[in-house]
This record gives structure tokens, sequence and C-alpha cells, in this order.
């Protein structure tokens, strides 16, 4: 009997051996995990809530980061024409930065033969303006991702149909190839519209705008049924018929 009272005693203490040796080691892995962490709030979350073009630009600097990131693509108005700064006043923007995303079904027409033109003749001027006040991405849909010869296409018509549009090395302004974006689905559009994080969109897609007006304040359709079709929502704000009359009416209606 006492051997066994013995056996048991040892089990006992064994056990209780391996607990306390299991809660120094937790406490020493967490409070080692806390020294190595980075000052300032360590790094930004995987979703979180960053400006465009500064998600991964913000490690280890929280805000402080994401402000320089903007920095850089502030908005320079010395030189902005009358009409640019009217659509500056009118338009959103975050911390003196714009970001507007344009579906290119909205600025040309048979984008994909020979024929491939811009809606009218205004189209590119009006462009012109929003690059000069925003960093713009155009996305296009295209039925054949693998049709290099149809992309290129459309690509160099925007690129070199219309001077103004041209980028400026000195202004940093103007049309980059990098931002002309292709997909093949109305899906692959929405992806690049939300990974973007725009404050504004312009869109034909009544589709996609249902989809994105939950995400981008603000969105103007362009569709010539808008009295049928245009959708409903809080961001949504405006429908037009065309691209160039849209952005005319809205420089007018801002004022001298």
């Amino acid at each position: 009997m006492a051997d066994i009272l013995d056996t048991l005693l040892d089990e006992s203490m064994l056990g209780l051996v391996i607990i306390v040796l299991v809660v120094v080691l937790s406490t020493g892995y967490v409070y080692i995990q806390q020294m190595q962490a980075p000052a300032g709030g360590g790094a930004t979350p995987r979703n979180a809530n960053v400006p465009p073009g500064t998600r991964g630009n913000v490690q280890g600097g929280g805000h402080m980061g994401a402000a320089a990131a903007l920095a850089v693509n502030a908005i320079a108005t010395a030189n902005l024409t009358e009409q640019q700064m009217r659509l500056h006043r009118s338009l959103p923007s975050r911390h003196g930065a714009r970001t507007i995303t344009i579906c290119v079904d909205s600025l040309l027409r048979d984008k994909e033969s020979d024929r491939i033109a811009w809606i009218t003749e205004d189209t590119p001027n009006v462009l012109a303006d929003l690059l000069q006040i925003a960093d713009v991405y155009l996305l296009c849909v295209v039925a054949d991702e693998k049709n290099k010869a149809m992309m290129e296409r459309i690509r160099s018509f925007l690129l070199t149909s219309h001077p103004a549009l041209a980028f400026d090395d000195k202004t940093k302004r103007g049309l980059k190839t990098h931002k002309i974006l292709f997909c093949t689905t109305t899906i692959g559009k929405i992806a690049f519209v939300r990974q973007i994080e725009p404050q504004f969109h312009v869109e034909v897609d009544k589709i996609a705008v249902r989809d994105l007006e939950k995400h981008v304040p603000r969105i103007v359709h362009v569709t010539s049924t808008a009295q049928q079709d245009a959708p409903v929502g809080p961001a949504a704000h405006h429908v037009a018929d065309t691209f160039a009359g849209y952005f005319k009416l809205l420089s007018a209606l801002a004022g001298p």
C-alpha cells in the first residue's frame, strides 16, 4: 500500500512540474514576441483600410507611412486651367490626392475593331483634364485575353491618338501604360476597382455599378437609358448619357 502511495505522489509531482514548465515557457514566448514587435503600433493589418496606392507601403509606419505615400500623389494646383480647377473643386479627394477609375467603354466605340474611335470629339480633352487632377486608371473588358494584338491596338490608341494625353515627365501627369488594365469579365473589372480603391469611378455596366456602390464614394453611370436602368444608392450620385457631357456639366455647375 505504501509503495502505491509513493508512486501516486511521484506521478503527481511530475505532472505539477510539467504544468509549471508549460506556464513558464508560454509566458517567456509572449514576452519575447512583445519585445520584438516594432514600435508605433506594428505592421498594418492585412485588411486594413488604407488609402489607394499605399497598401504595402505602410508596414511599421501606420498613418505616417500612408500620409507620406499620399503626399507623393498630391495634386499641384498652381498650373491648372480654370476648367481643371473647377473639376478639382467638384470631385472627391483624400488628403490632397485623388484616384479615378474609368471604364474604357465610356470613352471608346468599336474598341476591338479597326474602327476604334472616341465616343465624342471632346472625350480626350476631358480625359486630359482629369489626368491633371487625379491618378487615373483605365479599365478595359475584352473578349479574348490572348489577343495581344487587339489589346496593343487599344492601348496604342489611348496613348497616342491625342497629344494632351501624353505623359509629362516634368509634371508627372498624363496617361501611363501600366495604368491601362485589361480583363475579360465584369467580375474582373469590379475586382480591379476594389483593389485600386478610387474616390471616383466611371462605369457603363449597371451590374458593376450596383456591386461597387458600397465601396466607391462616388460613381457616374454612363448610360443612354438612364431613366429606366439607373441604379439607386448613396454612392451612385450621378447618371449621364456621355462621359464628356457629365464632366463638362459638372465644371459649369461649379461656377467661376
